[in-house]
């Protein structure tokens, strides 16, 4: 069975946006492959793979390479350069369960449920409950 929903949506793959993440904040920092794996906690050859896409990562991987980032493992899921955005937000999680951060809010999400936020203020996944965890976004028009 395919994803229909998945398939609807073109877009860079996930392993593409966090690739592409990762390598562009690491640099902002001025941080060398082997500064920012050992950050994480990860090998300098898993850091390589990860951002020559060569490899998905797991979500505990992602995890620490956000937290050596400085930035919420969303800011690695997120295509846009901006973790804020103005407009609509709607989450549908998909697979597993997840605590989902919007400013001050914690809202516990599981497989089939659906958020709506407005999109001002920080927000993305606060806490993983049960992985994996696979959701879709959709980022309505400024209002």
């Amino acid at each position: 069975m395919t994803d229909a929903l998945a398939d609807a949506v073109p877009g860079p793959s996930p392993e593409d946006t966090v690739a592409a993440q990762v390598r562009r904040r690491r640099e902002a920092l001025g941080l060398s492959n082997g500064a920012l794996a050992a950050r994480a906690g990860i090998s300098k050859a898993m850091l390589s793979k990860i951002e020559h896409r060569r490899t998905s990562c797991s979500l505990s991987t992602l995890a620490r390479l956000a937290d050596a980032l400085a930035v919420p493992v969303s800011a690695l899921l997120d295509e846009a350069p901006s973790e804020r955005h103005t407009g609509g937000l709607v989450l549908y999680v998909l697979e597993g369960a997840l605590v989902y951060g919007h400013g001050d809010a914690r809202h516990t999400l599981r497989a089939g449920d659906a958020l709506a936020l407005d999109g001002e203020g920080e927000h993305g996944p606060y806490e993983l409950l049960e992985a994996p965890v696979r959701f879709r976004s959709v980022v309505g028009p400024e209002r």
